[in-house]
């Protein structure tokens, strides 16, 4: 069936993409020192050097006594597997952000893109060249995802496409969602 070898094809894909991504975590130097005293007696200070003394302090009332966080450290050592778990980083970028990402592509092409008068295209594209100068078009172009995988990527998308929330519980529709609000997928 061409359905069941598509969703093999695409399976394999994401396990690829996924195995990509915790590799790119797992593979850095302080990898491993992220989940012992490492991260307590070293890197956290350095982290904080001097210009947070009330922190470093807190951090260090924890030296010697790291092993209270044996069950946080396998927690977060869970985040980046690449397994297809909910709670890995891999799975979300893949499974859940590229999947939504993937469908709000599908329908700027096959619904919006042509439906929208010609000054609405003109007006979006000034709209979102604040980031990185892009176009409309370009953000649902899957070059575009490696710009959404960070924390402000993901937010700046999502209020392209769904708007925010201003003090007051007041909702500010913006961009592509003051056209069809309904058609885009938000909130990776």
């Amino acid at each position: 069936n061409s359905s069941q070898r598509d969703d093999k094809k695409l399976n394999k894909i994401g396990e690829e993409l996924r195995e990509s991504i915790s590799e790119a975590f797992t593979k850095d130097d302080h990898y491993d020192r992220l989940f012992n005293k490492d991260i307590i007696e070293e890197l956290l200070p350095e982290y904080l050097g001097d210009s947070r003394e009330e922190d470093a302090k807190i951090v260090k009332s924890f030296f010697g006594f790291t092993t209270y966080f044996n069950g946080f450290f396998k927690n977060r050592k869970n985040m980046y597997d690449a397994a297809q778990q909910t709670t890995a980083i891999a799975y979300r970028c893949i499974n859940e952000n590229l999947t939504r990402f993937l469908d709000n592509a599908a329908i700027w092409e096959k619904k919006l893109r042509d439906a929208l008068p010609e000054e609405d295209i003109c007006r979006l594209n000034e709209e979102c060249t604040d980031f990185h100068d892009k176009k409309v078009e370009d953000i649902f172009d899957i070059d575009f995802f490696t710009q959404v995988l960070s924390q402000s990527g993901i937010d700046w998308y999502n209020q392209m496409l769904g708007g925010y929330t201003k003090e007051g519980n007041i909702k500010i529709q913006e961009k592509t969602n003051h056209y069809k609000p309904a058609w885009f997928k938000t909130s990776f």
